[in-house]
């Protein structure tokens, strides 16, 4: 069975993700807010660093499975086929998810307690785990363009961290260890309501002979994540050891504000990716029609969000978190470029995916992570924290010159020159 993916569906799940998507950002950004002005710089600056620290240390356990299964889990429209693929990405996560677990442990007292306390690192740890599980259910559900009942439970999850942040506050609460058990015990929740819906949407079928094999097809999205994170959470981690608490605190809110303005891309890539990797296959799409429109129009979101937010950067900082926070508007200012680029990165990024280039792509990336952990741990010192904000833009152009050089590679070696001539449309 082939499952044809028609305009209004693909319209209708950019919508409803980007809808979904903004709200839950709204929702932690608003809280990360909350709690950054109620424990203060230092405080706010060590739940930062852990947090960066456990979900850059995560590709150990997750592998890349999400994106591995966004791909291949509905390639051939085959639904049990994808409860299949599901299945193996979980007992995969969560046996070695456990492992990691135990290593977080024996690693916690070993790590400087004033910029890593123990306490900390572990909930951190137990957060990502649970968020990494329910992740790839949601996952599963994007293959096949059903994102409704995750977007539901994930707003619902945000809120109720919300909701338990609100009463912290009101309690006069300002150690952060309460707020990170509070969205803990969301995660839980929401990962055990995604279990419950996997079930009874796709089932669970393991085949443990396709154990092996799954871990032998996602290494170059497990080293493409692992390379991901490194760029995207290394400077987090870097600043606590070598800066201080102090300097990731003023540092944080940056990226939290650009991670959260990111949901369009996020948005378009998560529904584009099954599209795209499925009109590949079939041939019945003009991908290349298709991926040019995708370009053309990321293109247009980059100059208008990251425009628009290198303008309203210090006002925006200053009514958000108030005056302590000052310099981190001149943080978010060089951070828009971040956002501007990225925008076309996820662009291209779909496509290569789609096309079966995870591999090559993965080189690139090994580059823009080099350079990036290599210019912060020389220069972070000197530099500051302004200086490791223009490394991370430095880091997305060198991705996107690398990337448009594989996609235009792609070009002249794709051995299926119809691609390059439209052969029908979009189903009405």
């Amino acid at each position: 069975m082939t499952a044809t993916f028609t305009r209004r569906q693909i319209i209708g799940n950019i919508g409803v993700l980007l809808s979904g998507t903004t709200l839950m950002r709204v929702v932690t950004a608003l809280v990360l807010i909350l709690i950054a002005r109620q424990v203060g710089i230092e405080r706010f600056g060590q739940y930062a660093g852990c947090m960066a620290l456990m979900r850059m240390t995560s590709v150990l356990f997750s592998l890349g499975l999400d994106v591995w299964l966004l791909r291949n889990g509905n390639r051939d429209g085959d639904q049990r086929l994808l409860a299949i693929h599901s299945t193996t990405s979980l007992v995969l996560k969560a046996g070695l998810g456990l492992f990691w677990l135990a290593g977080v442990l024996l690693l916690a007292p070993w790590l400087d307690p004033a910029t890593f306390p123990p306490m900390l690192l572990i909930f951190s740890a137990l957060t990502v785990w649970l968020d990494e599980l329910s992740n790839t259910v949601w996952n599963a559900g994007k293959a096949i363009l059903q994102n409704q009942a995750a977007l539901v439970l994930g707003v619902g999850s945000q809120l109720g961290w919300l909701a338990i942040t609100l009463g912290l506050i009101v309690w006069q609460v300002d150690a952060v260890a309460p707020y990170l058990i509070g969205q803990m015990i969301c995660s839980a929740l929401v990962t055990l309501l995604a279990l419950i819906w996997l079930v009874r949407k796709l089932g669970l079928i393991l085949e443990w002979g396709r154990l092996s094999g799954t871990l032998r097809a996602t290494t170059p999205f497990a080293i493409s994540l692992a390379l991901a994170l490194i760029y995207g959470q290394a400077d987090v981690t870097i600043i606590a050891h070598y800066l201080g608490t102090g300097a990731a605190g003023l540092y944080s809110p940056g990226i939290s504000l650009i991670t959260a303005l990111a949901l369009i891309p996020t948005a378009i890539y998560s529904v584009m990716l099954p599209v795209l990797s499925q009109a590949h296959r079939t041939g019945r799409v003009p991908f290349l029609r298709l991926t040019k429109q995708l370009l053309l129009w990321s293109t247009l979101l980059s100059v208008g969000i990251g425009g628009a937010v290198a303008l309203i950067a210090h006002p925006l900082v200053k009514w958000l978190y108030g005056p302590p926070f000052a310099a981190t508007a001149g943080v978010l200012v060089i951070l828009s470029g971040v956002l501007a680029v990225r925008c076309i990165n996820f662009a291209v990024a779909t496509v290569l995916v789609a096309v079966g280039w995870q591999s090559q792509r993965v080189a690139i990336q090994a580059l823009a992570a080099l350079l990036n952990v290599g210019f912060n741990w020389w220069y972070v010192a000197q530099w500051g924290i302004l200086g490791v904000a223009k490394i991370y833009v430095f880091t997305e152009w060198v991705l996107l010159l690398g990337y448009l050089l594989l996609f235009w590679w792609w070009q002249q070696s794709d051995p299926r020159k119809t691609l390059a001539v439209p052969v029908g449309d979009l189903e009405k």
